[in-house]
């Protein structure tokens, strides 16, 4: 529906999906991302925004970005992990021994 919107697709497209003889599956996609929309900027003639910044609202994106920073510093520490076991495995030191392994904790 979206490339239909952006006039990337015909809109006959829909009903050729539909027909069970021409598309027999449901097509395989890839899934969009997760992360969220943002709205940057908006501008309309005649209208000024008035900003009221609460501190709960401050509060909550702090909390939110600790929540970030937590999950980056697993992901990170995964990475590291992997880099170390694929640098042992290249020098041929892959012997099924993780005691060489260094795992981070954040």
């Amino acid at each position: 529906m979206f490339l239909i919107a952006k006039r990337l697709e015909e809109p006959s497209v829909v009903t050729k999906m539909l027909d069970l003889q021409q598309c027999p599956a449901k097509p395989l996609y890839k899934l969009a991302s997760d992360l969220p929309l943002v709205l940057e900027e908006a501008e309309y003639d005649g209208l000024q925004w008035q900003r009221q910044i609460e501190s709960s609202v401050i509060a909550s994106l702090q909390t939110t970005a600790k929540q970030i920073a937590y999950r980056l510093a697993i992901v990170d520490g995964f990475i590291n992990s992997l880099s170390i076991n694929k640098s042992n495995a290249n020098n041929g030191n892959s012997d099924n021994n993780n005691d060489n392994i260094e795992i981070k904790m954040y």
